[in-house]
């Protein structure tokens, strides 16, 4: 075990650092947060029940009160609009639940809900990227680009034909005209060499681009982005290298 001396010479126990703690630089860049990772970062314990179970076991006290403080923000959902799922839905919030990490800061701040609890520091410094939201007249707030990265906007009526030089009066564009796929939040990893590669799987291909699993099967749903195959006979499926090599390109082009 190490120690440290005191200036008498008598050595002294070094004070650890608890285990388990969230990564907070990553979490400077989500915009969203499920709400058993948010009562996570709450007690300052890193997210996933693992990490709570073990924590619970050795009685570390930054679970005290953990299920309870869960259960208090499922209640505050439906009376606050900043806990709104995202993306929005009328079913009842789960512990995968996401909402939005910006909204749920300021929940915090304005109504200590979780009183005795020894927020750290480094939750009140977070600054993540805000969800935009639109409302139109008669319909419920949607979620905007940072909400849900690879979601496309919805396309307008199509553009009237434009008379082109000459008279003559150019087709009209369709909306159903095929735009790339949005920008993930952080840059491309350019380090992994797709040409060597034959099947990707899930993990692989969110290292090469950064976006959240939700997003990337949603952009699946939506026909942004690939979709799997079957790996073998059992349940693992994985990506073909060459078609995310493509969904890269059609960034810079």
């Amino acid at each position: 075990m190490n120690h440290a001396r005191s200036g008498s010479g008598t050595p002294t126990k070094e004070t650890k650092k608890p285990r388990h703690q969230p990564n907070w630089v990553v979490w400077q860049g989500r915009p969203t947060v499920s709400y058993f990772s948010a009562i996570c970062l709450i007690h300052n314990v890193t997210p996933g029940r693992k990490y709570v179970a073990k924590l619970s076991e050795l009685g570390d006290p930054r679970c005290k009160n953990f299920d309870g403080h869960l259960t208090t923000l499922k209640k505050f959902s439906p009376i606050d609009d900043r806990l709104r799922s995202v993306p929005p839905s009328d079913a009842k919030p789960t512990d995968r639940t996401e909402v939005s990490l910006r909204g749920f800061v300021d929940f915090v701040r304005d109504r200590k809900p979780f009183p005795g609890v020894a927020i750290p520091d480094e939750f009140w410094r977070l600054n993540p990227p805000s969800i935009l939201t639109t409302t139109a007249v008669g319909t419920s707030a949607q979620p905007g680009p940072r909400d849900q990265p690879d979601q496309l906007p919805s396309p307008g009526p199509s553009i009237a034909a434009m008379p082109a030089a000459g008279g003559e009066t150019s087709p009209p564009i369709s909306a159903s005209v095929k735009r790339r796929p949005p920008k993930p939040l952080r840059p491309v990893n350019r380090v992994v060499n797709l040409d060597q590669k034959g099947l990707l799987r899930l993990r692989e291909v969110l290292e090469v681009f950064p976006v959240s699993r939700s997003a990337w099967y949603a952009g699946i749903a939506k026909g942004i982005y690939p979709r799997s195959v079957k790996m073998g006979e059992g349940r693992s499926v994985g990506w073909h290298s060459a078609l995310i090599k493509k969904l890269v390109d059609t960034l810079e082009a």
